[in-house]
């Protein structure tokens, strides 16, 4: 069975949208055969329930370890990922706070890397780049 690991944040002040689309993608793969594990913060209201609720593993990186110090984030991950013995398949980084240095650390950690991103404003530095929106105009 091929492992997914999934990085999203939920909370009273970045909403719960990451989270949610994840959950959606992690519900979609686990009915195709895949295992999906995600890695969130503590944060102040995060759903909590609503991984479990639905069956899905949820490891938790320090609250410390935030948006204003994606290193620290990077190495908190790695370090879950290495305590748990996961080496994903796919590791999928749905969150506007983390991007290029967080995925050059965590990508050799992986099979491949996907990230999801509405905003399409910044480099990235991964296998498959997600941006659902149906409005962006495509510049080459």
């Amino acid at each position: 069975m091929s492992l997914i690991v999934v990085r999203a944040d939920a909370s009273t002040a970045i909403g719960s949208g990451h989270l949610r689309r994840c959950l959606v993608l992690a519900e979609a793969l686990r009915k195709r055969g895949r295992e999906v594990v995600f890695i969130c913060r503590e944060l102040a209201g995060f759903p909590t329930g609503l991984l479990e609720g639905r069956g899905f593993a949820r490891l938790a990186v320090d609250p410390a370890a935030g948006p204003d110090h994606e290193q620290l984030d990077a190495g908190a991950t790695l370090a879950l990922l290495d305590k748990n013995h996961l080496r994903p398949d796919w590791l999928i980084l749905d969150h506007y706070e983390l991007g290029l240095e967080w995925e050059k650390r965590l990508r050799p950690r992986a099979g491949k890397l996907m990230v999801i991103d509405d905003l399409a404003d910044r480099p990235h530095d991964c296998d498959l780049l997600l941006d659902q929106n149906f409005h962006r105009d495509i510049k080459s």
